[in-house]
């Protein structure tokens, strides 16, 4: 068992260089400090990268669309998140757009944790329809 933010436990994790992204049905981008690390990570990026090949659902909240721009995923897509990752968007060659919850094809973001609850029910929908 491993130790987690805020001492929390993680059970039955699995390190990046052991997952499959065939064997999961969404993937979800976390923000805040994660996505710093995550962009750095030439492996966490390419999961992101052949997640979405699959065109199974992709959520990511506040700073976490920078992994997904980093990734390739932002280009032709309007996305949103924390106001800091609109220029990452951007460069990306993605259209930043200011609301709670913004879904574009399979990726679905939101701003900030207050818009989850929105953003958690679109991600949602999708996984009922696949």
């Amino acid at each position: 068992m491993l130790t987690g933010y805020r001492d929390t436990t993680l059970q039955d994790t699995l390190p990046l260089a052991n997952a499959d992204p065939q064997a999961y049905d969404a993937l979800y981008v976390p923000g805040g400090l994660a996505p710093e690390e995550l962009v750095a990570n030439a492996a966490a990026v390419e999961f992101v990268r052949t997640f979405a090949e699959r065109d199974k659902p992709i959520g990511s909240v506040c700073h976490g669309p920078r992994v997904l721009a980093k990734g390739g995923l932002a280009t032709g897509r309007a996305m949103t998140g924390f106001h800091h990752v609109e220029s990452n968007i951007a460069d990306a060659g993605g259209t930043y757009v200011d609301e709670p919850v913004v879904a574009d094809g399979q990726i679905v973001t939101s701003r900030r944790p207050g818009d989850l609850p929105q953003e958690m029910a679109v991600i949602l929908e999708r996984l009922r329809a696949t």
